[in-house]
């Protein structure tokens, strides 16, 4: 009769056994999508606004040291317009690293007080995104390859026809790819606002990402 090796079976045993528990163990690591701006009212400080700016906008709105009304929910309406033609370069700056998903654009209140009677002002409608330049300027901006253009003329068509001539829909962009995996800033090119206005205009500018179980950034 054969011998045999109890030793070599219970090592299988117990490896198969391990094995077995590893296969049973559940990944408690969690993917959390946000919307930053909100997370800043809960106390996390997700943005950097001594860096964030706005270029081209009309100071007399939302100036660059209070620009952090852009971005986290007001109880008053805030407004974002731009000064000397429709192009803003929105250049914002993060706490820590972040996955980026989604741009929410509000524009549903268009400032009633544009200097001049036929200037028109109107929401974004052409944008190019950017990720990790932040150097980034009006002179130089077509050195650069945009991670993403899109334009929203369909969407603000779409929406004004169904709330008869107001746009009151966000206007929401997807970001998706690994250009959008830890950024640790974002910039937003205003090329062109809706029907070629002469200035482009902003409400509120949502900003999702996916941030790690161990973000640890907050307020003292």
């Amino acid at each position: 009769m054969a011998k045999v090796n109890k030793e070599s079976g219970n090592t299988d045993t117990m490896m198969h056994h391990q094995l077995k528990k590893l296969g049973q163990q559940k990944d408690n690591t969690k993917i959390i999508e946000v919307e930053l701006g909100a997370e800043e009212l809960s106390g996390k400080r997700m943005f950097d606004f001594r860096q964030t700016i706005c270029l081209n906008s009309d100071q007399k709105y939302i100036k660059n040291e209070n620009i952090n009304k852009l971005f986290i929910p007001q109880d008053e309406s805030t407004k974002l317009v731009s000064d000397a033609d429709a192009q803003l370069l929105i250049k914002i700056f993060f706490q820590e690293k972040v996955n980026l998903t989604q741009l929410h654009f509000r524009v549903d209140e268009k400032p009633e007080d544009v200097d001049g009677e036929e200037t028109s002002c109107e929401p974004p409608a052409k944008i190019r995104i950017f990720t990790n330049q932040p150097d980034l300027d009006f002179s130089d901006i077509e050195d650069y390859k945009a991670v993403l253009q899109h334009d929203f003329t369909s969407e603000i068509t779409g929406s004004k026809e169904k709330n008869e001539g107001t746009c009151r829909d966000v206007l929401k962009l997807q970001l998706a790819g690994p250009k959008f995996q830890r950024c640790s800033s974002l910039q937003i090119f205003v090329e062109e606002a809706f029907e070629e206005a002469e200035l482009s205009f902003l409400n509120y500018l949502g900003v999702h990402g996916i941030l790690a179980p161990d973000y640890h950034t907050s307020y003292n």
